[in-house]
Formats: structure tokens, sequence, C-alpha cells
């Protein structure tokens, strides 16, 4: 699971069904109870998730940074919000596009419908929320895509790609069933970079999908 470690961070490969940290609905064993040893909790204020400075979804796969120390956490907290911090998905959907990219720009906020849900709204409260979609294969109705986190909203990639009705390919939250059982989205953090807390360096690290991934649309 843990792809590159230091004194200042870990950067791992998370797999399917993990959560990020505990829930109010669920406390099952997560990425912060497997990494919780190697973190310097007593610096951070929140001890439920020390370190989190991006979450996956449970069953959204792949890379992510967990800082160790309050200092490392803070400075990935200002490349997030400098948007120096470089988050790429790949995800299969449902659908093919006339064009090979698109900016989708549309702000996101909780349903009041459902509450496990986001939903695209022109309520004022909603936040804005920005994904870049690369076409990078087309097969059988079905389209694998690059998607580019330009802010990193709940659910975003999910939610945005709901509200063009090309749903993620079995996603049961925002899509449907596409019979791949115990599998959930086809969704996955195959690359990530950023400057190291201490030494500034740019750190590149690239994750490809797993073999069920691939044996709908492959990818390379």
């Amino acid at each position: 699971m843990i792809v590159y470690e230091d004194e200042s961070l870990i950067v791992i490969n998370k797999p399917k069904n993990m959560l990020t940290h505990h829930t109010k609905y669920d406390n099952s064993n997560t990425v912060i109870d497997a990494l919780i040893h190697k973190i310097n909790v007593d610096e951070f204020e929140d001890k439920s998730r020390p370190g989190v400075v991006q979450r996956l979804d449970r069953n959204t796969t792949g890379l992510m940074v967990i800082a160790k120390t309050k200092l490392s956490y803070d400075s990935l907290l200002k490349q997030i919000v400098d948007k120096s911090l470089v988050k790429k998905y790949l995800a299969i959907v449902h659908g093919t596009f006339k064009h090979d990219s698109l900016v989708i720009k549309c702000p996101i906020i909780r349903s009041k419908k459902n509450t496990t849900k986001m939903v695209v709204s022109d309520d004022p409260k909603a936040k804005e929320a920005t994904t870049l979609v690369s076409v990078l294969k087309q097969k059988n109705d079905l389209s694998l895509i690059e998607c580019t986190l330009v802010t990193g909203r709940t659910h975003q990639i999910r939610v945005h790609m709901n509200y063009l009705h090309h749903y993620v390919y079995n996603d049961p939250l925002y899509g449907h069933d596409d019979g791949i059982k115990n599998y959930d989205q086809f969704l996955h953090s195959y690359f990530l970079s950023f400057n190291h807390p201490l030494t500034n360096e740019l750190l590149e690290f690239k994750s490809s999908p797993d073999e069920i991934f691939n044996s709908v649309i492959k990818y390379e």
C-alpha cells in the first residue's frame, strides 16, 4: 500500500473497500488506522483524521498523500489551495464524447433530498467545482477519461459526470450497478505531484488501475 515514505509524509496506493478515516456512519478499518503509528498525532488538533489533506471515497482506488507532521500538513494544504498539488484520475464512464477535452465548471452542494449525495446546483451556498476532462479511449459506448481536479469537492468527478449523463461505470450512488459485484465505481487516482514540504523538490507518482478496471477498457 505504501508507495513512498520519509520523515514528513507518506504516499499510498489505496485499495478498494477502505475508508480514508472514520465517519459518523462507519468506523471500520481505515487508512488512518493503518498508518496512525507513523503519524505525529499530538501535533494535530483533529485527532480523528491527523495528516489527512485529501480524501478518497471508500471504493475509489489509487494515490493519496498523508502528512506525518503539522508542518508537512500545512505545506500540502497550501499547495492544494494554490493548485500546485496536482491530482489526476482515470474513470470509465457511460457514453462517448464528440470532443477530446472539456472543462466542467459547475458548483456543488449537498443534496437536500439525500444527504449522502452531492448535486450540481445554482444555490448561492454551492461551492465552486472545476474538473478538466481528457478523453483517452472510447469503446462499446463507454469512454476512458482522465480527470484533473482544479478543485477538490466531495464526490466531484462522480457528481460532474452524473450531471453530464456520463455516469461513472458501475457507480451505485450516482449511476447504476453495471454488474461488477463488490467493486463499485471505476475511478482511480493515478497521478499525484507536489513539492516536498521540506526540500521543495517536485515529487511525482503514477499508479496503474487494477485488472478489473483494465478488463473493461485497458489503460495504456
